[in-house]
């Protein structure tokens, strides 16, 4: 029987995880542990990458040898859902599901709401960029590789101005070596940053700043921000990744319309109270998802459903945002304002 690739449902979904360390066995990735939550302070939650069990050393209630509860906790999905990103792998074993779904309602039950609008927001502490990032303004030596992969993205003749526009930086040295830089921001302050490997044959496609590493927040508490995007507008298209955002935001915001995203498939309580605030300056919300995420796209749709979002449907010829043209977007905005 196959076993679940995590590596590769992590890294699609911008769970930072770790393949060594003091937590981390031999044959081993770990992650922080969902079921701790902010109680563990790093990545106690491990998985074996040959059996695919997986077990937290914090508590040993928080395993198990099957993906779906696993997947449940990080995505807060269904287990519908996580049986459908799972596919034909494994079959679902519902006497856990029945178990986990109790602990979970408990929990949420207890945690604190951080969420509650009424608190006072406290604004996180503003970042730098580190000095080796070089930022993707003009054509040279230094940026060649960076913008030879954009245009290969689909900005052709756009390169630099999308990389203005965005703030995108390169790196040539370092941890985050051959990667463009997308800053994340969250009300005008720079929080974090994700990286994009520039080589398809790269094993971790993105690798995101952690808190741990001096993020001012987790990735997976905010939403991308392009700039102005608060302006508003006629639709507001909301994404799986930042390139995905990037290519609708860049040639919809002509049309009136603006893109962000999740930073993966998977959402957070956090991010869709975002979403639903930044709704209120446009007219409609659109979730444009990969072909192969229409389950998860739904879900986000119940979780919006104040916000008058809909489930909208890519060209036939792409299966993924990111693909588009800049004509393929441009249709997309007519056909939704």
């Amino acid at each position: 029987m196959k076993t679940f690739d995590w590596t590769r449902f992590f890294s699609k979904h911008n769970v930072y995880f770790v393949t060594s360390g003091r937590n981390v066995a031999k044959g081993n990735i770990a992650i922080k542990c969902p079921f701790c939550g902010e109680a563990d302070p790093s990545q106690h939650m491990g998985i074996n990458l040959e059996t695919g069990a997986w077990g937290c050393w914090r508590d040993a209630t928080h395993r198990g040898r099957k993906p779906h509860k696993l997947i449940m906790a990080i995505l807060k999905c269904s287990q519908a859902e996580a049986a459908a990103i799972v596919g034909d792998v494994y079959a679902p074993d519902l006497s856990e599901y029945d178990a986990f779904v109790k602990d979970l309602q408990e929990w949420n039950e207890n945690r604190k709401d951080t969420n509650n609008a009424k608190k006072r927001w406290t604004p996180p502490k503003p970042i730098e960029f580190l000095p080796e990032f070089r930022k993707l303004h003009k054509a040279n030596y230094s940026s060649a590789r960076f913008f030879r992969y954009l245009s290969d993205r689909g900005f052709s003749y756009d390169v630099a101005e999308v990389a203005s526009f965005y703030s995108l930086h390169g790196c040539l040295i370092g941890d985050w070596k051959d990667r463009i830089i997308v800053p994340i921001y969250h009300r005008g302050r720079l929080v974090s940053w994700t990286g994009r490997s520039i080589y398809k044959t790269a094993k971790l496609r993105y690798k995101t700043l952690s808190v741990n590493e001096g993020a001012s927040v987790s990735i997976k508490d905010v939403i991308f921000e392009p700039r102005k995007v608060a302006r508003g507008g006629d639709v507001l298209f909301v994404t799986e990744g930042p390139f995905d955002a990037l290519k609708v935001d860049f040639y919809a915001k002509s049309k009136k319309c603006r893109a962000t995203c999740l930073f993966g498939v998977g959402y957070t309580e956090k991010q869709v109270y975002q979403i639903r605030n930044l709704s209120r300056f446009f007219k409609k919300v659109v979730i444009l998802f990969d072909h192969n995420a229409a389950t998860m796209a739904f879900s986000l749709q119940r979780a919006l459903k104040p916000c008058n979002a809909i489930v909208g449907e890519l060209p036939e010829h792409v299966s993924d945002p990111g693909d588009m043209s800049r004509r393929d977007v441009i249709f997309m905005c007519e056909r939704h304002v």
